[in-house]
């Protein structure tokens, strides 16, 4: 799954190459690769994990937990945010805020007055933290000086706008 993931991460990278071909890819790049053990007591079968640092330091983690359904990569966690269930295609808003109401309703006005068409939402939450997750497909990639409006908008802590065809 390495070259599709590294297609995923990159338009520049041709996803019918191998995964000798994406580890060269991302070395190019900075990008330290690294294919850990596989702990088969969190019972996750066959989806995948994918871990992000920077450098040697554990500066930002993510963990990213997918599989293959029907012959598309599916997105079921980010994180704590379990049950996502996102294909990852098309342009995709993640707004992480604390748990309260209103945030998606507030979210979706800001891209309304600016014609920007909703697709799908997905809006898990973790519990634990009181924290909720907006992923919000949209018809066009969300401009950064609106990224910057939701930001303070919802006093979120993350917003950022993925994009991948």
């Amino acid at each position: 799954m390495l070259a599709p993931i590294t297609a995923g991460i990159s338009s520049e990278f041709d996803p019918f190459m191998d995964a000798a071909d994406a580890k060269s890819f991302l070395e190019e790049r900075g990008i330290d690769y690294r294919n850990r053990v596989v702990d088969n007591s969190k019972h996750y079968g066959e989806s995948i994990t994918v871990d992000l640092f920077e450098g040697n330091e554990n500066i930002n983690q993510v963990s990213v937990r997918g599989t293959l359904t029907e012959n598309h990569l599916m997105i079921s966690r980010l994180n704590n945010f379990d049950r996502l269930y996102l294909e990852p295609t098309g342009h995709n808003l993640f707004v992480e805020y604390s748990d309260e109401p209103g945030v998606i309703g507030k979210i979706a006005s800001i891209l309304g007055d600016k014609n920007i068409n909703i697709i799908d939402i997905r809006a898990p939450q973790d519990l634990s933290r009181n924290r909720s997750l907006a992923v919000i497909k949209t018809s066009v990639k969300v401009p950064e000086e609106l990224l910057a409006k939701i930001k303070i908008t919802v006093r979120a802590n993350v917003a950022f706008c993925f994009s991948y065809s």
